[in-house]
């Protein structure tokens, strides 16, 4: 599937469709160099991990968007945060990471228009520290230990 990489309406850059891409579609494939989990991946903003070994993003999927709010958080939503992993959300997901061979794509979940922006879900672990790190979680909220 032909994509294009333009400013995203929500962050920074984005990946978006150049043609139609058909519902269960693969539009491209997560590419770059590999390292082990265990490595430090601290200089790379990119990385998808598949059971030990990390992919350091490198081609176009990487410009793939989620449609996370991020902001501080209400109370309410900091509840929803710790108790449901719940994530406000500004757009529905229209693609979704699959693993196949030991290879990571993205496939569409729905069909996308021409010119559509793509949004996958980055998981609620990738979330949480930055929700944690910039304070974005309601300090009224009673936080004492948190597990996955």
């Amino acid at each position: 599937m032909q994509t294009y990489i333009a400013p995203s309406a929500l962050h920074g850059m984005g990946l978006f469709a150049a043609e139609h891409i058909p519902n269960m579609s693969i539009i491209c494939e997560y590419t770059g160099a590999r390292m082990k989990a265990a490595e430090d991946k601290s200089n790379h903003d990119y990385t998808y991990c598949i059971g030990d070994e990390v992919i350091i993003g490198d081609g176009n999927a990487r410009n793939i968007n989620d449609s996370i709010e991020f902001r501080p958080l209400t109370y309410a939503e900091t509840v929803d945060f710790f108790c449901k992993k719940s994530i406000p959300r500004c757009r529905e997901y229209n693609c979704e990471f699959i693993i196949k061979d030991n290879r990571v794509f993205v496939r569409a979940i729905t069909d996308i228009s021409t010119d559509t922006e793509l949004f996958i879900d980055y998981g609620f672990r990738y979330w949480f520290i930055r929700f944690i790190k910039a304070g974005y979680i309601d300090r009224n909220y009673p936080v004492t230990t948190y597990t996955f």
